[in-house]
């Protein structure tokens, strides 16, 4: 009996890589001005785990 292991990229395409940079850059902005994060790290997980389906 033979297990076909499909097949996962885990390359970090161009849009995650823009996606990621534009909210590390707003996110640390912020954090240094004293800002709340919270709304920004939980839609950034969001556009990254849907990115990844």
């Amino acid at each position: 009996m033979s297990v076909v292991k499909k097949k996962s990229s885990n390359k970090i395409t161009k849009m995650d890589k823009v996606i990621f940079e534009s909210y590390k850059d707003v996110i640390n902005e912020r954090m240094s001005a004293g800002k709340d994060v919270t709304n920004l790290t939980t839609r950034l997980n969001e556009l990254v785990s849907k990115n990844k389906k």
